[in-house]
């Protein structure tokens, strides 16, 4: 169980402003890596009574140039340490859509691990490199993407698609999570496929 790191972009001018259109423009303008430093500061800060007292793990997307900086691996350490928080209860999530070397960012992966971070892939399923990074890089967590969840129960394309992922991942010591299960029949169908995977659900229980 765990809770995620969201962030938004609040504008008195635009209103509230969604992560996939300004970090994009963080990205461009070499300033990322300080969002991601905010992030993790505010989430742990707001958050540290919450993971310490239930064990819960907190979830936080980082990109991946934040895993090449040593500032950031410091800035992490020195935040989770004030607070008491063990490592293992804090992972790190990046996406397929980030471009980066494997080889060296499966080092820099290995460095988080080894401190007890943990590192999950995010929105699997909707990038060009599925087999490149799982082949490459040793991961805690692989969260399906909800455009892959959506397809369940439906003819479309992703249906197709959602089965190969599934086949992938049944043999994987990774821990698999499906993003975006809003229908029971979906959930039932998963834990039917894949009854080791985890799912992050927003089903309303019948009162």
């Amino acid at each position: 169980m765990g809770v995620e790191a969201l962030i938004r972009w609040k504008d008195n001018e635009l209103g509230i402003i969604p992560p996939d259109v300004f970090i994009p423009l963080a990205e461009k303008r070499g300033v990322i890596n300080q969002i991601s430093h905010y992030v993790v500061k505010k989430s742990i800060n707001e958050l540290h009574d919450v993971i310490n007292n239930h064990k819960i793990y907190l979830s936080i997307n980082v990109n991946s140039s934040d895993l090449f900086s040593k500032a950031f691996k410091d800035h992490l350490d020195t935040v989770s340490n004030k607070f008491n928080i063990p490592p293992r209860l804090i992972a790190l999530e990046l996406t397929e859509r980030q471009t980066a070397n494997l080889a060296s960012l499966g080092e820099k992966i290995a460095r988080f691990r080894a401190a007890g971070y943990q590192i999950a892939l995010d929105d699997f399923g909707t990038g060009y490199s599925n087999l490149d990074w799982l082949s490459k890089l040793a991961v805690d967590k692989i969260k399906v993407d909800r455009t892959i969840t959506e397809s369940i129960g439906t003819d479309s394309i992703n249906s197709a698609l959602l089965n190969n992922i599934i086949t992938l991942l049944s043999n994987m010591h990774s821990q698999v999570i499906f993003e975006g299960v809003e229908k029971a029949h979906q959930k039932r169908f998963l834990e039917q496929r894949i009854p080791q995977a985890n799912v992050q659900d927003g089903i309303t229980p019948n009162p």
